[in-house]
């Protein structure tokens, strides 16, 4: 047998336990925010309302360690729910054309909250949202997507234009549970948690109603006017 030969198992038996390692690996916890809203147009007269959410990976219920300091230390526990976040909204495009107003929902406003406030950029700046775990509270909500923030923007300018606007997360943490030897029974405890920023979420503003029926009138009396 050649050297060569004697190596193949060796690499074979280096490659298992790499493989191995990577299966051992637990999901990184992510809170992703972003910004939806309730109309794609808005005429003269009528106001843009929506709500900056959150969507947290991997699935409630799953189970991942606790790597939190001082206390995380790789205790393995199961995602339990949002906890807390600081946040903002940033004005892309034309955004300052307008006045954007947050409203804290009080379902997810703890003690100390800070109503968002103008960034001066045509934006919000300086807020956040949280709930209180188990056992303090008893009727956490433990949805995988939830919105946080109330959205309202208003204009006198009806001029045509597009309107957009991104989350901008500061930070964000989640709840652990099932985490043996804590000392109050069926603790919640807070998980550090990576926050991403979703595209930017945009609304168009028209002069008039009948400018919406033009978009998509003209294109089909075009398309008959060859025929």
């Amino acid at each position: 047998m050649n050297r060569s030969s004697q190596f193949i198992p060796v690499l074979a038996a280096m490659m298992c336990v790499a493989v191995d390692a990577r299966s051992q690996q637990w999901p990184v916890e992510t809170v992703e925010f972003s910004i939806k809203w309730d109309q794609a147009v808005i005429a003269p007269g009528e106001t843009a309302t929506g709500g900056l959410w959150i969507s947290i990976t991997p699935d409630i219920g799953t189970q991942t360690q606790w790597n939190t300091p001082p206390y995380g230390q790789g205790q393995l526990g199961t995602l339990a729910a949002f906890a807390t976040a600081g946040f903002g909204v940033t004005n892309i495009l034309n955004g300052q054309t307008g006045s954007l107003a947050g409203h804290n929902l009080p379902i997810f406003t703890l003690a100390g909250t800070l109503p968002p406030s103008p960034d001066g950029q045509g934006g919000l700046t300086n807020t956040d949202a949280g709930q209180i775990g188990q056992p303090l509270n008893p009727s956490p909500i433990t949805d995988q997507q939830i919105k946080i923030l109330d959205l309202e923007w208003t204009t006198t300018d009806y001029t045509a234009r597009e309107v957009w606007f991104e989350a901008k997360p500061a930070w964000a943490k989640v709840y652990l549970k099932d985490i043996p030897g804590l000392p109050i029974p069926n603790q919640w405890v807070g998980e550090t948690a990576v926050a991403i920023t979703m595209p930017a979420s945009t609304f168009i503003v028209i002069p008039a109603p009948s400018m919406l029926a033009l978009v998509f009138i003209t294109p089909l009396g075009r398309r008959r006017s060859r025929e």
